[in-house]
């Protein structure tokens, strides 16, 4: 995960994050070992678009998920 992350440039959190996306794959021969990446897949298409995206917040819909915050009309609460 640290070669993976110093040939890219990012961190292992962010290599990490990849993985559990399922964005990047990996496979690990037992839990806990180290993740098995292949050089490969580093320069796929969607690594580099998720890498690009990095710095911007995630932004998907949920049906049916209540907002953390509501809008208030301009004439304040009511």
């Amino acid at each position: 995960m640290s070669e993976a992350a110093k040939q890219l440039g990012v961190t292992s959190h962010a290599i990490r994050r990849l993985i559990n996306d399922r964005i990047l794959p990996a496979e690990q021969v037992m839990p806990d070992a180290p993740w098995q990446i292949r050089a490969s897949d580093l320069r796929s298409e969607a690594v580099a678009a998720a890498l690009t995206r990095k710095h911007r917040p995630c932004r998907n819909d949920v049906e049916g998920q209540i907002p953390m915050f509501i809008e208030v009309s301009e004439g304040g609460a009511q």
